[in-house]
């Protein structure tokens, strides 16, 4: 062995470290470059609740609250949580490394790949989130950073496989990554491989969900002068809802064209003997009410409130509120819902939507 080939070989260990460290660094560069939306994830743990009460595994808050009776011990575990991703992780590596070459080639590639499949995921639902499936690459391509953190994936293949041959014509045929020569558990890591491979193409595919819809406490009146009141509410034959109200808002990519959207919220079944009708409604100052259009549906039992501006993220917050009532001779459907999503051009994101409770409904 050459004294270059030695040094090369004594190098290897770094250079393995070098490749995990470099991805995971992009992502961990992409995830600080996304802003903190703290009221968008309270809104996503109330989905996550209200998953668990529809499925009747609600037990969790009883877990968090024997827990919470140790401070100490909670601060130790979220200690644990933060290092582990870095010590126990760069731990395992090193000494798998070390103990079993092959294991550690199947854990390294799952690991870049899982890597590359959230670099693509977040990219996708922080960036992109209104480019269709199909336009994604011409958009990824139209934005530098993008198309540097996307090209990492490829580029960490290539540098791996040239570093295993050390020979530049082998770089096209990524044997060594895919195992198109080898034992039966390369061919199992080449298998693995192609499935983390389908998943990375398919979450750059995934649908997004821009808008969002929550049930939250507060009286209107406490919107603020933030927001400009669209349409009043009044009616003693009515019941209202006055001690909560739903808040709906759009989180919009930083890196999507410049293009007006439409933000779309439809109440269902509306005006029936068993729907519910729109009460007070409140947009954002910088939209204005002439964004605001109120449609009825062609099925007659459901009614849209379409909004029409530039969303972005200088809004920081609801974009619209408003509450409900019904007549007082009437009585509510269990599921009564209320729908929203977001439309721009010939994309259309997926609907996300709040059920009616009963306990919303004052008692006056």
């Amino acid at each position: 062995m050459t004294r270059r080939r030695r040094l090369l070989y004594r190098l290897d260990p770094l250079l393995q470290i070098g490749l995990v460290i470099a991805l995971a660094e992009a992502y961990r560069l992409l995830r600080r470059l996304i802003p903190t939306d703290w009221p968008q994830a309270i809104s996503n743990a109330h989905h996550v609740l209200r998953l668990e009460q529809v499925s009747h595994f609600a037990w969790e808050k009883g877990i968090q609250d024997t827990f919470l009776r140790f401070p100490d011990l909670v601060k130790a575990m979220n200690w644990f949580y933060l290092s582990s991703h870095f010590i126990v992780t760069g731990a395992f590596f090193v000494w798998l490394y070390w103990r079993n070459r092959e294991g550690f080639a199947i854990f390294r590639d799952g690991f870049l790949l899982a890597t590359a499949i959230a670099l693509i995921a977040v990219l996708r639902a922080h960036w992109f989130n209104l480019v269709s499936g199909s336009r994604m690459p011409a958009a990824v391509a139209a934005n530098p950073l993008a198309l540097l953190l996307v090209a990492l994936i490829p580029l960490t293949a290539l540098a791996l496989q040239y570093w295993l041959h050390r020979d530049v014509r082998t770089i096209a045929t990524l044997d060594a990554l895919f195992a198109i020569r080898g034992s039966r558990g390369a061919r199992l890591r080449a298998a693995a491989t192609v499935m983390l491979c389908l998943a990375l193409v398919a979450s750059a595919f995934a649908r997004t969900l821009p808008a969002s819809v929550t049930l939250e406490s507060g009286s209107l009146a406490d919107a603020g002068a933030a927001y400009a009141r669209v349409r009043a509410c009044s009616g003693s034959s009515y019941v209202m809802q006055s001690e909560s109200h739903y808040s709906v808002r759009a989180e919009i990519g930083r890196a999507n064209p410049t293009e007006l959207s439409r933000l779309n919220v439809e109440i269902s079944p509306y005006a029936t003997a068993d729907g519910i009708e729109l009460c007070e409604l409140w947009v954002d100052q910088r939209l204005g009410a002439a964004s605001v259009a109120l449609t009825s549906q062609s099925d007659g039992r459901s009614m849209r409130i379409t909004t029409t501006g530039q969303f972005d993220r200088t809004l920081n917050g609801p974009v619209m509120l408003f509450n409900v009532r019904y007549y007082r001779d009437s009585q509510p459907a269990d599921g009564t819902r209320i729908s929203t999503w977001l439309e721009r051009g010939d994309f259309r994101s997926t609907v996300d939507y709040e059920t009616v409770p009963k306990s919303i409904w004052s008692t006056q």
